[in-house]
């Protein structure tokens, strides 16, 4: 009964199967009990198939006239050199410059259904879920208990490729072999009826393992390069396929949290006081091979469409490293006092203090620095890696923290206060406001690329255009891997890339306050208006110490690295024109970006929500609420591991890139319908038609803000290109949003106004904003039919049918977002799930 998807030319193939049950009682009478379940999920299923391009038997022969065409574009486009035009042909590729490695890659690919290399494909799921919980309740006596609880849950995917080995493209699939496991002790004591005591033990531990498939490797295909790991590298094509996965080769995680709570109440007089403590001990350790096959990239910044580039054989970026690990420690404590104080029967405040001091992460190897800018000025070196450029400090170094690279913080201190109050006595009415200061920190794994940098790891980046037979031909030196580093003589290649911490980074705030209007009308009607607002400092980015300098005109050979004369500013010559290689070329000769973690991000939320529910009868009960809110900010332009280039566009001034959160939602509403029916006089009507539940959820939120990337490093300063914008030339960017063919693709939805966004010319940033252009806005009504049949006295057996999206209705998911891409740019060829129905039968005794 599941529906056809939007885009999807045959049925659904959803084939989803829940099984499982719980029991549970005593083990010795009124004092020893167990409650044990298990839940078990299988799963399978061909999504909707997305349109991916491949080069065709034109297009490797050298013949792009009909994919640089209007007729595969949203445009006709002339392709830059080494393209030409031959025997009055447009878009010619000479036989001489045809890519050897190209040739033999596309004989791994499938064959395209289309003169514009199109291919519809999916990649195939199979999962397998499982979750157990175990508990054990212990009666000590009247006034003590103990209790254990025991949950694991598992979950497994195939290789996607392994589904389907003759289909390429789903190599960026991963396997996924994860375990999850928590265990907790507890031990409740009543002291007096005035005072209790809680103690929480637990530990908890998530150990995952991810693989991607193997197919080929560099050499396999005609690559002079070293790789790690054999038979798998990743190729990222602008327009063009995505091989093989940059985020799951071969990685594996262990991270355990332990934990002790202690939490004590007291009731005197009108006060309730709560006292706590909390300590946990957190470890991670990941082992993974994200870079250590080569990260081959190819967006057309040389030619103007990425599978030209990709025939041609030119690389856009190289970046390599060795397999990266993670072996990091941290505790975290805190400590806190509450008072909930009656002030009188119609007025209870309520104040606390919590400390949280922040005590940063140890790494275990030592794979830790940081760096400064004014010590590379003042040329100052390290003690522990003595041949490392000035500006890096290791641990050793005077003025190092231990093993943690930054200062830790004792201020933490998060004080709270609300208060309810009832305003007519009648306790119909209350008005309620509260406003607090709270820090986060960040994820354990924010260290995953910092400690994967020279002399550790020598994470390398060559920006192109480079030969991608030989991606590291052009670099003095040549190809810096297998990579070998001791100290106290460390190896610093050309290239070299750092995520560094500053030592003084702050922690995240979070000022938060909020009011509400809550009454009860009638017996069967309560409705609620709230002001819910927050503003949070110190959010971690990322900002570029060493970006390059934008230098108009022609140059010499020889100037700024050039080898020959030309445009001073080009692709390939961002390292020579960085800010410390000009300042010192000898100390800077290794850097390319230093993309340091900063604390200036900030973010505000202001939301108004209201909330109804209604009983209409003994039998139907409705619920609805709808949210209001803007969010607003300087958004992360990077991840909770930086990669380098993820940078603050405009570095000389950062608010033109603050824009809408990009998890701003304006508009959200919810409404739920639960009805019974009656139990009927009538014998038949009582067996056929009493007790039937039926319950409805209508959920409507606004469109998603979105960020326009170019795609391309049009301003030439080694940005990442998703991060750099075009420019907006018409006032309007969105379009009909019509149904049509997009460059050939049926159906597709053209979302965008394609003629708003332009290119920026070289050397300049575009002014586009971040997040301000509107996805499509998502709606859904699902419904559930439930009834209960007994079996016998202590029996019954419940029947269950649910319908998501029970109407079918197309909710379109959002936009390719990269102008780069003419082929998909401002075009929708995806949309979330059709209707589905899943049954249930659940039998209780």
């Amino acid at each position: 009964m599941n529906a056809r998807n939007f885009f999807s030319p045959a049925q659904d193939t959803l084939k989803r199967n829940q099984f499982g049950g719980v029991i549970g009682g005593p083990i010795k009478k009124n004092t020893l009990f167990f409650f044990f379940g298990y839940q078990g999920t299988v799963l399978r299923q061909t999504p909707s198939p997305t349109i991916a391009f491949v080069p065709t038997a034109q297009m490797l022969a050298g013949d792009f006239s009909t994919f640089a065409s209007a007729q595969c574009q949203t445009r006709n486009i002339t392709l830059g050199a080494p393209f030409t035009t031959i025997n009055g042909k447009p878009n010619q590729l000479p036989a001489s410059s045809i890519s050897p490695v190209a040739l033999k890659i596309a004989t791994y690919l499938p064959t395209p259904i289309n003169a514009c290399g199109q291919f519809p494909t999916s990649t195939l799921i199979s999962q397998y879920y499982w979750q157990v919980p175990f508990r054990v309740d212990y009666h000590l006596s009247d006034k003590q208990t103990i209790f254990g609880r025991y949950i694991a849950t598992k979950q497994n995917q195939a290789l996607p490729y392994s589904l389907t080995p003759n289909n390429l493209l789903t190599a960026s699939g991963n396997l996924s072999d994860d375990l999850a496991q928590s265990f907790t002790l507890g031990h409740t004591w009543l002291i007096s009826g005035e005072k209790i005591n809680s103690i929480r033990l637990s530990i908890n531990r998530i150990g995952m393992l991810h693989d991607a498939g193997r197919f080929f490797g560099p050499t396999d295909v005609g690559i002079d390069a070293f790789t790690y790991l054999p038979k798998v590298m990743t190729l990222a094509i602008t327009g063009g396929p995505a091989i093989g996965s940059g985020v799951a080769e071969k990685v594996w995680n262990a991270h355990t949290f332990a934990t002790a709570n202690d939490d004590f109440s007291l009731i005197h007089g009108s006060h309730q006081f709560s006292f706590g403590v909390s300590e946990t001990r957190a470890i991670a350790l990941d082992l993974a091979n994200v870079r250590s096959i080569g990260n081959y990239t190819i967006n057309g910044q040389t030619t103007g469409l990425g599978l030209a580039d990709f025939t041609a054989g030119i690389l856009s970026q190289m970046r390599q490293s060795i397999p990266n690990d993670l072996d990091v420690r941290q505790w975290y404590f805190g400590a806190y006092g509450q008072d909930t104080w009656k002030i009188t029967p119609r007025l209870t405040l309520n104040y606390g203090l919590r400390w949280e001091p922040f005590f940063p992460m140890q790494v275990g190897d030592e794979r830790v620095y940081t760096f400064s800018l004014a010590r590379f000025y003042a040329g100052t070196t390290s003690n522990i890696w003595t041949n490392a450029p000035p500006g890096f400090y290791y641990p050793g170094d005077p003025g190092f923290n231990g093993k943690a690279g930054m200062n830790g913080s004792w201020s933490n201190f998060e004080p709270r206060v609300g208060f309810a109050f009832d305003p007519f006595g009648d306790g119909k009415t209350a008005i309620r406001a509260g406003a607090g200061i709270n820090y986060d920190f960040v994820n354990l794994q924010s260290y995953q690329n910092e400690d994967n940098v020279a002399p550790f790891a020598g994470d390398t980046t060559v920006n192109g255009p480079i030969p991608l037979a030989a991606p590291w031909s052009t670099t003095p030196g040549g190809d810096p891997f297998p990579y070998v580093s001791n100290p106290p003589i460390g190896k610093f290649p050309v290239g070299s890339v750092f995520v560094p911490v500053p030592a003084n980074i702050r922690t995240t705030r979070v000022y938060s306050w909020n009011a509400a209007l809550e009454r009860q009308f009638t017996p069967r009607w309560f409705a609620s208006a709230s002001y819910v607002g927050s503003h949070t400092v110190h959010l971690w980015d990322n900002v570029e110490y060493n970006p390059p300098v934008y230098i108009p005109g022609t140059c010499a050979a020889g100037q700024y690295g050039l080898t020959a004369p030309g445009p001073c500013s080009t692709v390939g010559n961002v390292n020579a024109r960085r800010i410390l290689y000009l300042a010192n070329p000898v100390a800077a000769r290794g850097f390319s970006n230093l993309t340091a973690y900063d604390d200036g991000g900030t973010a505000g939320y202001n939301g108004m929500l209201l909330k109804t529910t209604w009983r209409a009868s003994g039998n139907v009960n409705i619920a609805a609420n709808y949210t209001w809110s803007h969010c607003i900010g300087l958004p992360n332009n990077g991840t909770t591991t930086p990669n380098p280039a993820s940078n603050y566009v405009h570095l000389n001034n950062r608010n033109l890139d603050v824009g809408n959160c990009s998890q701003d939602r304006r508009q959200l509403f919810n409404l739920t319908v639960v009805a019974r029916t009656p139990k009927f006089s009538n014998r038949v009507l009582n067996m056929t038609a009493s007790g039937w539940q039926t319950s409805a959820i209508y959920a409507y939120r606004s469109g998603a803000p979105l960020s326009i990337a170019s795609g391309l490093d049009q301003a030439l300063l080694g940005f990442s290109t998703a991060n750099e914008r075009p420019n907006q030339v018409l006032p309007n960017t969105a379009s009909a949003h019509q149904t049509s063919a997009c460059a050939n693709i049926t159906p597709c939805v053209t979302w965008l106004n394609l003629g708003a966004f332009a290119q920026p010319t070289l050397g300049t940033l575009g002014n586009m904003g971040v997040f301000n252009v509107l996805g499509p806005s998502f709606f859904q009504f699902d419904m559930a039919l439930v009834r209960e049949f007994p079996v016998r006295e202590r029996e019954n057996l419940q029947f269950r049918a649910e319908a998501f999206n029970v109407f079918n209705n197309v909710r379109f998911n959002n936009p390719s977002v990269t102008l780069s891409n003419p082929g998909t740019f401002g075009n929708i060829t995806s949309a979330q799930d059709p209707r589905i129905l899943q049954l249930a039968m659940k039998f209780n005794f």
